[in-house]
């Protein structure tokens, strides 16, 4: 989880109206295009630039003849789950209507108020790419950030933003019952601290930045300084993986035999494939017990605990090896383990999935040249002829945020590809050149003109990424942070579960064409998950327990969304209820 908090209004007002219409109306194409019928109407003139909420309100409740928000659940401590206008609200309101009204009347009676005071805080929670939290779990998120921030009971009104899954928080900073406004001091540190007790209790994926870490012992501790840089050192020279080999798996596991004396200590650094000498200065030395001279640290740079002075206070006099510490261990029938530094936090062989022939390819072979030899000519072309010649290759033209984008006939909800992408004079302009001007592609068009052909995916590949896009592995958020965090700790994703186990399976369904619902979930179900709906679309759960968030199913492979599925395997079946007694599990996520 990533908390942020937006920059304020640059004059300083405050506006309850502003921020509420901004988080609840805008969150998709629909509501903008209300939006602006309400911004072109002649009330605009005549009132003021706070009441944008009241108007797309009443400009929604007059053309629906009905209230605009429904109710969908009520859950502890009196917040609302709504649904307002397709946007998933949270609030302890009356209504999502009234609640600027309401709002404002209370940062009204706030008493003492000197100088100019905004009693609007406005917050962000923003997930992973690949992550898809239930509405339970968001609720959840958004009360206990305001009780970590000392908003307990205070007004608040939140929506939930589909486009890379966030949520807005608007909190009333006046207290409805006390009048007093809320200290607010620190409140960037108490948010990601808040998001740490979160992703502990949720098990949602930890970003790559943050003021506080979750460390192995499941404790969030502030990051430092040498947190940072043991984060940068994995692809460091061998001397520096050497360092991170003692520090990460050797010397947490080591306390446990300082009580049993200097000679448990030397067998079980031993163990590890080090041995320990005494330097000039007093301290000790760790060297690689077959080679001393190829790699030394001094113990004392891994943390004040491991001073001789202290080590002396926990072990008694230091005493050098009796005898050699490889022969002892031999004598115990004990077969150490020694640091091999190209093995050893070597970079993991890294490849991303791509389509082998995506709808881009298809076009510029197929468009391009043919494009190219009706602008030879230049004469002036009419709308048809341009439709015609993508209906013959099983594609149409479409307008989409004022860009040319290519369709695709057979399969309208495929992701559109940039015309210009095809071919660089397929832009908006051109259409003013033709003559008879722009026209959208007639419904009957493709029984006019027939396609020839049309397009046919060829499945994925894997490819090696570049530089740039192995750098966002490495440092990047979304579903990469998984790829990161599996290398920093010895816990496994769902996400990255779910990818290892099923992403190659999914693609050989689809390549061969014998992708069913009821495979696509005997498939899950051999390896211990389900897929469901969630949000208008598909998620990948774990099957035994609920506790573990659920994965986007496009973040397992790009083509397992809801509306790119059903077109190839029909209307989506849910699961059996008896699936695991037909398929019984072969492996789990632990």
């Amino acid at each position: 989880m990533v908390p942020v908090i937006p920059q304020k209004r640059r004059d300083g007002g405050p506006s309850f109206d502003d921020l509420v219409s901004y988080i609840v109306v805008r969150d998709h194409e629909e509501m903008d295009k209300k939006y602006q019928k309400v911004e072109a109407c002649e009330l605009r003139g005549l009132e003021t630039k706070g009441n944008r909420f009241s108007r797309i309100v009443d400009y929604l409740s007059k053309e629906r003849k009905s209230g605009i928000s429904a109710l969908e659940k009520v859950y502890r401590g009196g917040i609302f789950q709504d649904n307002f206008h397709g946007v998933t609200c949270f609030h302890n309101c009356s209504s999502v209507e009234t609640a600027v009204t309401e709002m404002q009347e209370v940062a009204d009676r706030k008493c003492k108020s000197y100088g100019q005071f905004d009693p609007v805080f406005h917050y962000i929670l923003s997930w992973q790419e690949h992550e898809s939290p239930r509405p339970e779990q968001i609720q959840d998120c958004i009360r206990h950030t305001m009780n970590r921030l000392g908003l307990t009971c205070h007004q608040f009104m939140a929506a939930v933003h589909t486009d890379n899954l966030h949520v807005h928080i608007a909190v009333n900073k006046v207290h409805p019952v006390t009048h007093k406004a809320a200290s607010l001091s620190y409140s960037k540190e108490k948010l990601h601290r808040a998001c740490r007790e979160l992703e502990i209790k949720h098990g949602f994926s930890p970003p790559d930045n943050g003021a506080f870490v979750i460390d192995e012992n499941q404790q969030i501790v502030r990051r430092s300084a040498h947190e940072r840089k043991q984060l940068s050192a994995w692809n460091c020279d061998a001397q520096e993986n050497f360092r991170n080999y003692i520090h990460v798996k050797t010397l947490p596991f080591a306390g446990k035999f300082q009580p049993q004396g200097w000679r448990a200590f030397y067998l079980f650094m031993g163990s590890k494939g080090l041995s320990l000498d005494r330097m000039n200065n007093g301290e000790l030395a760790v060297r690689d017990i077959r080679n001393p001279e190829r790699f030394v640290a001094p113990l004392s740079d891994f943390g004040h605990e491991w001073k001789m002075q202290l080590l002396v206070a926990v072990m008694g006099e230091w005493q050098a090896p009796s005898e050699n510490v490889l022969q002892q261990l031999e004598k115990l029938w004990h077969r150490p383990v020694f640091f091999e530094p190209k093995t050893d936090y070597a970079p993991r062989p890294l490849y991303r999935m791509q389509g082998k022939y995506s709808l881009a390819d298809y076009a510029r072979e197929h468009i391009h040249d043919a494009f190219e030899k009706m602008t030879w000519r230049g004469a002036h072309h009419t709308v048809d002829e341009l439709h015609a010649l993508f209906a013959r290759n099983g594609l149409y033209l479409q307008v989409i945020n004022n860009e040319l984008v290519v369709c695709d006939a057979y399969d309208r909800k495929r992701t559109p590809v940039r015309a210009e992408s095809v071919h660089p004079k397929l832009q908006v302009p051109l259409l003013a050149d033709l003559d008879g001007g722009w026209k959208p592609v007639p419904q009957d068009f493709f029984t006019q003109v027939p396609p020839e052909r049309a397009y046919k995916s060829e499945g994925l590949e894997r490819v090696v990424p570049s530089d740039s896009e192995r750098q966002k592995v490495f440092f990047g958020t979304g579903p990469q942070g998984a790829v990161k965090r599996e290398m920093f700790s010895d816990r496994e994703s769902l996400y990255g579960y779910a990818v290892d186990h099923c992403r190659q399976k999914i693609d050989d369904m689809i390549r061969e064409g014998c992708f069913t619902w009821q495979a696509c979930h005997e498939m899950f179900a051999k390896e211990g998950l389900l897929l469901v709906p969630q949000y208008k679309g598909l998620v990948v759960m774990d099957a035994w327990r609920s506790i573990p968030t659920p994965v986007r199913a496009t973040a397992i492979h790009p083509e397992l969304s809801l509306q790119v599925a059903e077109q190839h395997a029909g209307p989506f079946e849910p699961v059996p209820m008896d699936i695991f007694e037909r398929v019984p599990p072969r492996s789990q996520y632990r």
